[in-house]
């Protein structure tokens, strides 16, 4: 679709249900807001977000302006902000109105920047914009991206995530495109696949109370508290994310007590191939969770389609004690992960005296400060 930000204080109306459909009929998806405050404040929030722009003749300047309110001072303050963009990203424009002097008297603003005014209530006219805006469309290369991802950027419909994580993951498929560095994007991938796994707790195909390494966990089958009852996860897709969750949380940082190292492992690498692998397994997994939550729709009936098994347990993780450090430190490896955590030995001695290496504990992690994982609620195991 062609992302079209349009500013018109009519564009609510049940008369404009018709231009919408036809637009859409065309590949061209008006956005429409009825101020140039709402429309232009959208736009500064994500510029790639939008291939050009479609301006009523008058329209309002300030939101919650009264009918009747409306004049060009909302179409001029529109241009200039244009023009103040073109630094940043340069937006095709186009002007489409009812109003006598816009479509057939004579127009300053639109003379000096010889743009034509499109007749609303011309049909020809409507088909001409419609061809005009395809065209220019097809020159900007943030369109060829969309066009190119579009599978991808399915993700940011309304449906699914809508546009929270648009910027984020337009700016990836951009450093993909044009073969830029993604070493500063892990952060960015890691944030787009929690977005996802929290959409798929509000449609009940993940528990609620797990953390992002335990959703990964939990969507390969082995998570040993949250079973599936069905097979309802390929297993290709399942190990996909498997194998990219931990690149992902491990890449976000850097520092020496890293279990992966990722950020090293990247500035010692002569070649690219490990980020251009690490941001193609990541699209095959942003597909694969649409495709997921294409198939299975119904929070209820996702709810059965794995067991909780934490009726007597408060514990989510379990991890063997492999060292203790002269600092008080102690660290442990996860049992199902494989991941190493340390934390200070006081939180351990308020709940017991007799640690050694090789103890097994459960445990539960209540965030990450700093990039270390804070552990809680520890219990050695019987």
């Amino acid at each position: 679709m062609i992302e079209v930000l349009w500013i018109d204080d009519q564009h609510e109306e049940e008369a404009m249900i018709q231009l919408i459909i036809a637009a859409e009929n065309e590949g061209i998806r008006l956005n429409g807001y009825a101020s140039y405050e709402e429309g232009f404040e959208v736009l500064e929030k994500d510029l790639d977000r939008f291939h050009c722009m479609l301006l009523d003749g008058m329209f309002f300047k300030k939101k919650n302006q009264e009918k009747g309110t409306e004049d060009t001072t909302g179409i001029g303050a529109a241009v200039n902000h244009i023009s103040k963009l073109s630094s940043k990203k340069i937006f095709p424009w186009f002007v489409l109105s009812g109003k006598y002097k816009f479509t057939s008297g004579s127009n300053d603003l639109l003379e000096a920047n010889e743009v034509e005014c499109y007749d609303k209530t011309s049909p020809e006219d409507v088909d001409r914009l419609f061809e005009e805006i395809k065209n220019k469309a097809e020159d900007l290369e943030t369109y060829k991206i969309r066009k190119k991802y579009g599978d991808v950027l399915e993700l940011c419909e309304d449906q699914f995530l809508g546009d929270t994580q648009h910027s984020r993951l337009f700016a990836i498929l951009t450093c993909i495109e044009t073969k830029a560095s993604l070493a500063n994007h892990l952060t960015g991938m890691r944030q787009v696949m929690e977005g996802v796994f929290e959409h798929m707790k509000e449609k009940g195909l993940v528990p609620d109370v797990l953390s992002t390494n335990q959703t990964s966990l939990f969507l390969s089958g082995k998570h040993r508290l949250f079973p599936h009852k069905t097979n309802f996860v390929h297993p290709m897709f399942a190990e996909n994310v498997y194998r990219l969750i931990p690149v992902l949380q491990d890449g976000s940082h850097d520092n020496e007590d890293l279990s992966l190292r990722v950020q090293e492992y990247i500035r010692a690498s002569s070649s690219n191939y490990f980020l251009q692998s690490a941001a193609f397994l990541f699209l095959d997994v942003i597909v694969g969770s649409i495709d997921l939550l294409k198939s299975y729709p119904n929070r209820e009936t996702n709810l059965s389609l794995w067991q909780s098994n934490t009726t007597n347990s408060i514990f989510q993780n379990e991890g063997k004690i492999i060292k203790m450090a002269a600092n008080g430190y102690i660290t442990l490896e996860d049992t199902q992960t494989g991941e190493e955590i340390s934390f200070p030995e006081h939180i351990a001695k308020t709940v017991f005296q007799d640690l050694k290496i090789g103890t097994v504990i459960y445990y539960n992690i209540k965030g990450e400060s700093n990039g270390k994982k804070l552990i809680e609620n520890i219990e050695i195991k019987d």
